[in-house]
């Protein structure tokens, strides 16, 4: 049908060109549901359409007339002993190329749907995840949904599904570790102490609002910043009297010493953690007391601002 394929930067526009050849008026009605069924309409949406009026097994059929025509093409290659990409003879078996050189490049059994999507070559079905599924599994690629994610193998006299499934959920532990060691490397570990009715109203506003309490801290000191109370930096206030802001805040929540204390683990990004050491260093004052005149400012807000500040943040679900 097409003798010679010019294959582009993306797989829609390969199969627009591959389906835009001489054809009948069967292939033709095929390659134009094929079409819709890639973009992410399911073949009910499609039959219901009032010109076809099919039904969803109607549609299907007519489909996999359209597939089978494409695989027509590749009857003469083997899609494995494919030796480059632009080497394939239809766009189905580009799509299987591409496949190929993911599973070599992983050095796997299987590969997650998200190579997929994340290549240049299928990014006008990056917002169709349905329709790029549903081209994998035309092409003839296999898959297994694990977890809400699709993974994506090759038949094999290797393995049996049940030894891939077990693979795969042991790649998905190693994934797991991975963001976890990554999220801990990125947060910054301290104490401090505050005052107890401050930690006290900390909590009481994450537990209301049910956000982590780590996500409140951090809140609380990047609006401290942002209140613009001391500003040092920009010469609104002398050294000392940033230093005397701060003294005269903690004294009256402390009431002049007299309240009681807590010490409290402040678990926080390493960005917001550099900026309360920055700012700490521009007043003169210590890491900690700075945290503590965060929390302590935080929470003299009325309940009302703290709301609309959380949810500025996004912190609400």
């Amino acid at each position: 049908m097409v003798k010679e394929m010019n294959f582009g930067a993306d797989v829609l526009d390969d199969l627009d060109f591959y389906w835009s050849q001489p054809k009948t008026r069967r292939l033709s009605t095929a390659f134009n549901l094929m079409r819709q069924y890639y973009n992410g309409k399911t073949l009910e949406s499609i039959g219901a359409n009032k010109e076809l009026g099919l039904t969803r097994e109607r549609v299907r059929q007519i489909i996999n007339y359209g597939v089978q025509n494409i695989r027509q093409s590749e009857k003469k290659v083997k899609l494995n002993d494919l030796k480059s990409i632009d080497s394939s003879p239809s766009p189905y078996a580009r799509v299987y190329s591409y496949f190929l050189l993911f599973l070599k490049e992983e050095k796997r059994q299987f590969v997650s749907l998200d190579l997929f999507l994340n290549n240049d070559y299928f990014k006008s079905l990056k917002s169709h995840k349905r329709g790029l599924i549903s081209l994998l599994n035309d092409v003839g690629i296999r898959q297994i949904l694990y977890r809400n994610q699709y993974y994506l193998y090759q038949k094999s006299d290797n393995y049996t599904k049940e030894e891939l499934i077990k693979e795969i959920q042991g790649f998905n532990r190693e994934q797991r570790h991975e963001r976890t060691l990554k999220k801990m490397m990125q947060m910054s570990k301290t104490v401090t102490w505050i005052p107890n009715a401050v930690r006290q109203s900390l909590s009481r506003i994450s537990e209301k609002l049910k956000v982590k309490l780590g996500g409140i801290y951090e809140l609380a000191i990047e609006e401290f910043k942002k209140a613009n109370l001391y500003d040092l930096q920009n010469g609104k206030n002398s050294r000392s009297q940033v230093c005397d802001y701060f003294d005269v805040l903690m004294k009256d929540y402390n009431n002049n010493g007299t309240a009681t204390e807590t010490q409290v683990g402040v678990y926080i990004s390493r960005e917001v953690a550099n900026i309360a050491r920055t700012e700490a260093d521009l007043c003169g004052i210590s890491f900690m007391s700075f945290l503590r005149a965060a929390f302590v400012w935080f929470s003299n807000l009325s309940e009302q601002q703290q709301l609309v500040l959380v949810n500025q943040k996004g912190l609400l679900a």
